[in-house]
């Protein structure tokens, strides 16, 4: 088969599937049932959607950048958040020092946490790296004692802390707030790097997979990149990137293969020196926020990266260049594509956004 036998394949695949057996699918946002959705929208209940998703996406980012874990990360800024006027006197010392060395700011308001999240997630790896423990640390990101800043709502911010975070790990919300003194003793003293991945496939998405009559085709287009498959791996990943772009009104199956293509070649234990894992080369970050533990499980992993370009499309997809910033911000994040107003001035971003284009105008049928 040649590459433009092969590329061509999928455009004359039909565009409505017939499918076997018939699947009862829960059509509700995924992102409204998600924890780390719910624990933003507690703080900031008149943020509409859209800006939580925003305000997800940066922490995510930046909870990377800084090596902060990402459940830990969400629960710190939720929880400033929901105290009206105040300001983390971590974050409030930078600002005021960056004021003071580029003599600007004057009485100006202090940034609220969710539009200072660099500062926010910096300081507190700083204070998470240097203090002796997790919970002296968020008492210094909070307050200071010798000048009675915050003292007087430091244990409810710990406690609000403490209780957003036994949410994200899985506690209910009775619980969290019966169990937050204990869960403050485990609080992560750094980084996700110990983020288990070593789990069952979970059953809930393996028994939602339907087979559609074009899987023979998406199968050999993924064979085509990764010869190495066997049959019933090239069937899954075709399985599954049909079943969940299926279950979206927006995702295109066709961009998922481009995408996987672009970014493992289809390799299902591809890692990055990044640490990106799997088929869609997914950050840990991206893993645990949807509630995924094997990221290197094809379904698991098709499944998070379609939800994810689920939620880019539907943030940018009024814009006439929509595709270059869904692209751009599965890459780069959200938050860079908004820094600088479409594609990031990124090397590797463009060239990222350039190559799945490609891939995906050839799985069209256009060249």
């Amino acid at each position: 088969m040649t590459p433009l036998v092969l590329a061509a394949i999928l455009a004359y695949a039909p565009t409505t599937f017939a499918q076997e057996p018939s699947a009862t699918v829960d059509t509700a946002p995924a992102y409204t049932k998600s924890v780390d959705f719910k624990v933003v929208k507690w703080a900031l209940p008149t943020l509409g959607d859209n800006d939580v998703l925003d305000v997800l996406a940066d922490i995510e980012y930046e909870s990377y950048r800084y090596g902060v874990n990402y459940e830990f990360a969400v629960a710190v800024v939720a929880a400033e958040a929901s105290f009206t006027n105040r300001i983390a006197v971590g974050r409030k010392r930078n600002v005021d020092i960056a004021r003071l060395m580029t003599k600007s700011g004057g009485r100006a308001p202090y940034p609220s946490v969710t539009d200072d999240l660099a500062n926010a997630l910096s300081t507190l790896d700083d204070m998470l790296r240097t203090e002796e423990s997790t919970e002296v640390a968020l008492r210094e990101y909070w307050a200071d004692s010798a000048r009675d800043y915050n003292t007087d709502t430091v244990a409810e911010f710990i406690r609000r802390v403490g209780e957003k975070y036994a949410l994200m790990e899985g506690f209910s919300e009775q619980e969290a707030q019966e169990n937050y003194l204990r869960e403050i003793q485990q609080f992560p003293s750094k980084g996700a790097e110990d983020i288990p991945f070593n789990v069952n496939e979970m059953p809930n998405l393996t028994k939602q997979l339907v087979r559609y009559d074009v899987e023979p085709q998406y199968s050999d287009v993924a064979r085509y990149f990764n010869p190495n498959l066997t049959d019933d791996e090239a069937s899954k990943i075709a399985r599954s990137v049909l079943t969940f772009s299926m279950q979206t009104d927006t995702v295109d199956p066709r961009l998922v293969m481009a995408l996987i293509a672009a970014e493992s070649r289809f390799r299902p234990r591809a890692v990055s020196k990044k640490g990106a894992m799997g088929l869609a080369q997914l950050m840990p970050a991206t893993v645990k926020s949807h509630g995924i533990r094997d990221a290197f499980d094809p379904i698991q992993n098709v499944y998070v990266c379609v939800k994810y370009l689920e939620r880019e499309i539907d943030r940018w997809g009024g814009r006439s260049n929509w595709l270059d910033l869904v692209l751009a911000s599965y890459n780069a994040g959200s938050g860079a594509v908004r820094k600088y107003g479409g594609v990031p001035p990124y090397s590797e971003t463009k060239s990222f956004v350039h190559i799945t284009k490609k891939y995906y105008n050839e799985l069209r049928g256009n060249r």
